[in-house]
């Protein structure tokens, strides 16, 4: 008799706080991640995922925040806010694009002078769902995580970004080798006789 008092009780708070219909968070799946933009002040990576909502009512986006990370450095961190609603039970294309200045990717000298040529970097963050305007209550979130690699060296090619950013010219210095400095024999005075 309690038992059955107690579960009436639970089923009508869940009732008056609409709070008992269960979500399931929707998926995420990485589809790619390109290159689309360089020039002397730095590059734009467009991060393009594909979210899947398995339940039966549409779920608002709300934003994304990241970091992306070459070795242990964070190179830059940010937040970009979504527009839109993922369907009930359907699919939604997401792109978070990420600008990366020169400046930025020197900040990890240390480990592109360690990995050299195309840089390995992570992409770290979460993505979050409106689920207070289904009066659910909460704002729930997806881990986000992407690894891929910088195509450096390819940048490096194209010799007006080295004419027109000292940062660029930098950074071939540290990926390519000194080859921009005078070798050290020119420096030092003749030997004497």
């Amino acid at each position: 008799m309690y038992r059955t008092m107690l579960l009436g009780a639970v089923a009508a708070f869940c009732m008056a706080a609409d709070g008992c219909e269960k979500y399931e968070i929707p998926k995420v799946t990485f589809t790619d991640a390109d290159l689309v933009h360089v020039d002397a002040v730095g590059m734009t990576v467009d991060f393009d995922m594909e979210l899947y909502n398995p339940n039966p009512r549409a779920v608002p986006l709300e934003r994304v925040t990241y970091v992306l990370r070459i070795g242990a450095e964070p190179i830059v961190r940010g937040r970009t806010r979504l527009e839109g609603t993922l369907p009930a039970e359907g699919t939604l294309p997401v792109t978070v694009p990420v600008v990366l200045t020169w400046q930025s990717i020197l900040s990890a000298e240390e480990a592109i002078r360690r990995l050299g040529g195309d840089i390995p970097y992570t992409f770290e963050g979460e993505l979050y769902f409106d689920l207070r305007r289904l009066e659910v209550g909460r704002p729930a979130k997806i881990d986000l995580y992407y690894e891929g690699v910088l195509p450096i060296r390819d940048v490096l090619r194209d010799p007006s970004l080295l004419l027109r950013s000292e940062a660029v010219r930098r950074l071939a210095e540290i990926v390519l080798g000194q080859i921009f400095e005078r070798p050290k024999e020119r420096d030092e005075p003749p030997p004497r006789d």
